[in-house]
């Protein structure tokens, strides 16, 4: 650890900890060698891209409207001194505030000795030695007065891509709102978010203020003071900036949280009954690993099957967890969830591409599909594919929920019922915020009805085997699951390659490939200009060495652009997504052969 000598608690260390607490992240925020700290990934540089570009819209927009009653407090490139550029830009901002200008652009606050007793229980409280300061992206005046400013005062602001303010950035404003207390001698009653689309969305000080304050005051200094921090790798991990320090550090001691799905819980009773490592997992006998589950609660069966997927890493293969036949599912009610392998009618696969990091889907697709012996083909016509405008969630969700409908209605005239299958866990969570937004109770309760009568792949996948590694998409799947069974899956067609793209394009869409063909001459170009705008280290001729989070960029970036040709890409992209759901299936039906319970196999 490097010395603590002038490390500062910033927003930012706070907008992370609220966005996914991690004891271990925050004593590296504060304590860290950030030498060791990883550069951003492709999706963090685009988000930090995106929000420049908004707040740069906002500003431009507030000098416009109001250029004589504005102060800017800009760092300056060329300072040698950090700190002495940062009490230089507080004294700007405090003079700012005395004058009372009516907005203050990167306004800049910094906490002074005393302003922060730390209380750590067990031990007497004492004057705090945390420098704590932070960069607003606003500073309003308001007609409140204050004992420091006199007739008026301040509230803080923030500028933030997302649809709609959250928790951490909420827990940002407060801790600026806290530092501006110290200066104008009261709590601003109120702070703001700036979202993605434009709107000002307020909420009270008093609502977080508390928890701040147990932040700043008590947990911090617990942390700094817990030279063994607990950590543990989990899917957070990849937005880190510390991922590859930890992950570098797993590796090294073969750490418990390399074993996929293993939680903090499970982590933390293996520790303390003496299992350290992977290979401590492996060593130990059911007996003692069932004791263990039971003597901590956790798991009444034992930590066994966290032994099996250790085995599963291992030995680099999905393990059968047992007959699929056999197995059940407690739903929320405690009733048994839908049985694929039991099922006889067709099968509705539902699939979407997701705008992840704004929350929109770009588009939903179906495909009916009907079980023939172990094998899967296409239903009653040829798969289907819809898709929409990006920021019409509510039509989107209206066009499917009718197409699932149509669909039930004919399987019901053929005296059969379809199963719907989603393609991913997203799915669910798109449809349940679409069906809220109606606000309709018929179309939430329809949804919830439907989701209680369907499965999702991934966990149909997790129930069915241990896995030697989290998978997140079903090109992980295929891969998995290609090793449990005789067949090999197809290759996943490039997007680059201008070839292959066409034909199955028409394959899975059922359309001309002329269409398509817009496909292999536009993608291959905007794959480049996106990797070259956000720096991407990576070779585009080879789509394996493309990060997973690549598309998402490609999807972003066209629908600024507002060409007509990145539809195509989400059509390709869905068909690819039900083909891999399709072969899913038919691998998890291989796997499952034998006498079924009730019927025929």
């Amino acid at each position: 650890m490097a010395d603590r000598k002038g490390r500062a608690l910033t927003g930012n260390v706070v907008y992370n900890h609220f966005g996914h607490a991690c004891r271990y992240r925050l004593r590296l925020d504060l304590l860290g060698d950030r030498r060791e700290r990883s550069a951003p990934s492709a999706t963090g540089r685009y988000l930090m891209e995106r929000g420049n570009r908004l707040e740069s819209e906002v500003f431009e927009k507030i000098r416009r409207d109001h250029p004589d009653d504005i102060a800017e407090i800009a760092a300056d490139p060329e300072a040698t001194d950090r700190e002495q550029d940062f009490a230089r830009r507080t004294a700007l901002t405090l003079e700012a505030m005395r004058q009372g200008k009516r907005f203050i652009l990167h306004g800049f606050l910094s906490s002074e000795p005393g302003d922060i007793v730390a209380s750590i229980p067990g031990l007497k409280s004492v004057i705090s030695d945390l420098v704590m300061r932070g960069e607003t992206d606003l500073l309003v005046r308001v007609d409140e007065p204050s004992p420091g400013f006199g007739k008026w005062s301040y509230q803080v602001g923030d500028v933030k891509s997302s649809r709609q303010a959250r928790f951490p950035q909420k827990m940002q404003v407060t801790f600026y709102s806290w530092l501006l207390e110290k200066r104008q001698g009261q709590l601003p009653t109120r702070g703001f978010i700036v979202t993605g689309d434009g709107r000002r969305e307020s909420f009270d000080i008093d609502e977080t203020i508390w928890t701040l304050r147990h932040f700043l005051e008590e947990e911090v200094h617990e942390c700094l003071a817990d030279e063994a921090a607990f950590y543990h790798l989990d899917f957070h991990c990849s937005y880190c900036h510390w991922r590859d320090h930890c992950r570098q550090r797993a590796q090294e001691n073969d750490d418990l949280s390399l074993v996929p799905s293993l939680r903090r819980p499970d982590k933390r009773a293996l520790l303390q009954s003496g299992v350290h490592s992977r290979r401590d997992l492996l060593q130990q006998n059911d007996t003692d690993l069932r004791s263990m589950g039971r003597r901590y609660g956790n798991r009444l069966d034992g930590f066994r099957d966290l032994k099996r997927r250790a085995s599963a890493q291992e030995f680099k293969t999905a393990l059968l967890r047992q007959h699929p036949r056999l197995q059940t599912a407690a739903g929320k009610d405690g009733l048994g969830s839908p049985d694929l392998f039991r099922h006889r009618g067709p099968m509705l696969l539902i699939a979407s591409l997701a705008d992840h990091y704004h929350g929109c889907e770009a588009a939903m697709a179906t495909a009916l599909v009907r079980r023939r012996g172990s094998e899967l083909e296409a239903g009653f016509e040829r798969p289907r594919v819809s898709f929409g405008a990006p920021g019409r969630g509510e039509e989107l969700f209206d066009g499917l929920y009718a197409q699932i409908a149509e669909i039930a209605k004919l399987c019901a005239a053929q005296g059969e019922r379809a199963l719907p299958l989603f393609a991913n866990r997203r799915v669910i969570f798109l449809l349940r915020r679409e069906a809220e937004a109606t606000g309709h109770s018929a179309a939430i309760s329809g949804i919830e009805q439907l989701l209680a009568d369907s499965m999702t792949i991934p966990d149909l996948v997790d129930r069915t085997f241990y896995l030697p590694e989290e998978p997140d998409h079903h090109d992980d799947y295929r891969r998995l699951l290609a090793k449990s069974s005789d067949d090999t899956p197809p290759l996943r067609p490039s997007l680059l390659d201008t070839e292959n793209v066409a034909a199955f394009f028409e394959q899975v869409t059922g359309e001309s490939p002329v269409e398509a063909g817009r496909i292999a001459v536009a993608a291959p170009d905007l794959v480049r200009r996106v990797a070259r705008d956000y720096e991407l280290d990576l070779d585009v001729e080879d789509f394996e060495k493309v990060p997973g989070d690549l598309t998402t960029l490609i999807v972003r970036e066209w629908r600024r652009s507002e060409d007509d040709a990145w539809r195509d890409l989400i059509r390709f992209e869905l068909g690819q997504e039900l083909q891999s759901a399709r072969f899913v299936l038919g691998a998890l039906f291989r796997t499952g052969r034998s006498p079924a319970v009730g019927g025929k196999s």
